[in-house]
């Protein structure tokens, strides 16, 4: 499924400030820009205002037959330097593929050159997730089992369905696994099964762990 990849720079200690003031200096000769208004009304209404934090608005491009652009927004809250958001300065929104494509401009236009000055550590995240990797081996097996002899017009209304329906819920909810429901929800419609069921799966599955979760508290 894809994903908001996460651009993360790890540097030596006291080394973030210093990384930040050269690539503004970058930025000033790019025909990106810095948003200097927007980093002070954010700092004036943040409870982090003593953090380092950059906003930069990028160039425009041409993604599919479509402008974007976007005000990326980096801190270093964590104690390193990390891009928390890009927030789309034409239309509504940015999808996973145009938000990853500003987030990889700016790595490759700023970041990458100035990591081999710094000798930074960077974390630069996958455009696409397995969903193994949220919820492990036995879990996914679990979930194949259903998926795979389950009838998927009637979703796990039969009884053997039923049956491994609910194992895949306890193995989720015995070992506290987090997996968000449009994950779960797209995994099912890229594994054969219909919009309608995939939501009505979902739905089932975010309902199953609420009671459970109730029942344990009494």
């Amino acid at each position: 499924m894809k994903v908001y990849q996460n651009l993360q720079i790890h540097l030596k200690s006291l080394e973030n400030q210093h990384f930040v003031d050269d690539l503004k200096y970058l930025i000033e000769k790019s025909n990106w820009k810095i948003r200097q208004d927007f980093i002070d009304n954010y700092k004036k209404n943040s409870f982090s205002s003593s953090k380092i934090v950059l906003c930069v608005e990028t160039d425009k491009y041409k993604f599919e037959d479509k402008d974007i652009k976007g005000a990326l927004w980096m801190w270093d809250y964590n104690g390193y330097l990390e891009v928390f958001n890009i927030i789309p300065l034409i239309d509504n929104s940015l999808d996973y593929d145009e938000y990853n494509f500003l987030l990889n401009k700016f790595y490759e236009n700023f970041i990458k050159q100035l990591c081999i000055k710094y000798e930074a550590n960077i974390i630069l995240t996958k455009p696409e997730k397995q969903i193994i990797e949220t919820i492990g081996d036995d879990a996914l097996k679990s979930l194949l089992a259903f998926s795979n002899g389950a009838n998927k017009s009637t979703g796990n209304s039969h009884p053997y369905d039923f049956e491994r329906w609910c194992e895949f819920i306890f193995i989720v909810f015995r070992n506290g696994i987090e997996v968000g429901v449009d994950e779960l929800i797209e995994w099912f419609e890229e594994n054969g099964w219909s919009n309608d069921m995939a939501h009505k799966l979902g739905l089932d599955f975010e309902y199953s762990l609420d009671l459970l979760e109730k029942y344990e508290q009494n």
